[in-house]
């Protein structure tokens, strides 16, 4: 598979833009400010994690799901999605971290795969006409060549790439808007 098939068309899919929209959209409904009030409280943690979760699943047009549990996953692994049910596991340590944006990063990861797999199962439409028809192609086959622990067979696989992509362009658009969220109360501050 050369370069060439990976960008034909790629003009015509979801760009980064779009994922930015969907941070901002999370930061305004989970700011980092009230992630920061619940540090110590594993619990309210928890319950603003599932609201990032929420808010993602509804700006990319995914069925709101309960299949999202915070779990002992080990020191380095953040996040797993199965196939089979759709179901994320995330890791429960990314609820200690200050910075919302690393639990955000995993939900928006885990979800996309979920999204693969609801278009690869004809259940949701890809908006991007043939270019997102040679996606979805890629997919499968990324599928059928899913190695973990293999740099080719993980790391470049076509549905990890994706992943990556649409949560960095979330986490991009957290920034964002929580800088301009923060900047806007120092000029507050400032005023008074």
């Amino acid at each position: 598979m050369g370069g060439d098939e990976w960008t034909r068309g790629a003009a015509e899919l979801p760009g980064l833009e779009d994922f930015v929209l969907v941070g901002a959209r999370v930061a305004a409904e989970v700011p980092q400010t009230a992630w920061s009030q619940a540090r110590g409280d594993p619990e309210e943690r928890e319950r603003l994690a599932r609201m990032m979760h929420a808010a993602v699943r509804e700006a990319w047009g995914l069925p709101l799901s309960d299949a999202l549990e915070f779990q002992d996953l080990g020191p380095t692994l953040r996040g797993a999605f199965s196939l089979t049910d759709g179901s994320l596991r995330i890791a429960e340590w990314l609820l200690d971290r200050d910075d919302p944006s690393d639990v955000l990063q995993t939900l928006a990861h885990e979800n996309r795969h979920d999204m693969q797999r609801l278009m690869l199962a004809g259940r949701l439409s890809h908006p991007g006409g043939v270019a997102g028809q040679r996606e979805l192609d890629l997919w499968k086959r990324g599928l059928a060549e899913y190695r973990p622990g293999e740099v080719e067979g993980y790391v470049y696989n076509p549905v990890e790439t994706d992943a990556r992509a649409a949560a960095s362009g979330v986490v991009t658009g957290y920034w964002r808007a929580t800088a301009e969220c923060l900047a806007q109360a120092s000029e507050s501050d400032e005023e008074e």
